[in-house]
């Protein structure tokens, strides 16, 4: 009787123990139209456990300024999403940010946020924030600050800025692939920061700095490669606007024919 209520006991702890660890999925939205378990992004993700998800509705209010602080997966409409009215999940910033409560430090180093449109930017307020994805969102700005970090992906955004502090940057192992620029990437101070299969759509893309990164297969438009040093290119092509005039006879103006692309090394 006593083996019996032994195994029976470790039976119920175990059980107790894999549904304490089953991560859950939760759902927010301030559209009292489409309503969701949370109507504050940031109450479901001081309620949600480390690796949950959370699902965020579209809404035409933005759901302000966030603090993530737990690995989290977090999922929004994305920043053109096929939907009846283009409904979108709006943020102003998120920071991500380690918290301590109850003596138990949390830290959001493995986390995904993709499907936003982040108007202000996603900042980074403390070292060793690692793992992070950032994909298919649009966004303002992405900060690191002079904060120690390592191995992110930022990929298949739209995105202004992607900058480290001016005087010091620790970030490293970050992939940069797929992604419209429409600002510039700056102060990257790393070999294993690697760029690549961008588009640039703006000029000054690197004029803040950027040391040793390798950067191939992009495409530049206007951009400019100053303040590049010990870097890698490789396959990249650099479309600036040049203006060939012709006298037009009949309407006696001049025409502006073409854009000439040429291959940057």
């Amino acid at each position: 009787m006593k083996t019996f209520t032994t195994n029976l006991q470790v039976a119920i702890l175990f059980l107790l123990l894999v549904n304490q660890g089953k991560a859950e999925i939760l759902t927010v939205s301030n559209d009292s139209n489409s309503p969701g378990q949370f109507t504050s992004l940031q109450d479901a993700i001081n309620r949600a456990n480390t690796g949950d998800t959370i699902y965020v509705s579209g809404s035409l209010t933005t759901y302000g300024t966030l603090n993530l602080n737990k690995q989290l997966t977090l999922v929004g409409a994305g920043y053109n999403p096929n939907n009846q009215y283009n409904l979108k999940s709006q943020l102003h910033t998120l920071n991500l940010a380690t918290a301590t409560n109850g003596g138990i430090t949390t830290n959001p180093s493995g986390s995904k946020i993709m499907g936003f449109v982040v108007t202000s930017s996603i900042s980074l307020l403390n070292n060793l924030i690692n793992n992070i994805e950032i994909s298919r969102n649009q966004i303002n700005m992405i900060t690191l600050s002079n904060r120690s970090c390592w191995n992110w992906k930022i990929v298949n955004n739209i995105v202004g800025t992607i900058s480290c502090d001016v005087s010091t940057s620790n970030a490293s192992e970050f992939l940069i692939p797929n992604n419209i620029i429409t600002g510039s990437i700056k102060y990257f101070k790393s070999a294993t920061i690697f760029i690549t299969n961008n588009i640039f759509t703006q000029g000054f893309t690197f004029t803040g700095g950027l040391t040793y990164a390798t950067i191939t297969n992009n495409i530049f438009y206007r951009g400019t490669t100053a303040n590049c040093c010990y870097r890698t290119f490789q396959n990249n092509i650099s479309i600036v606007p040049a203006i060939l005039l012709i006298k037009a006879p009949t309407w006696r103006k001049t025409t502006l024919l073409m854009l000439i692309p040429y291959l940057n090394r």
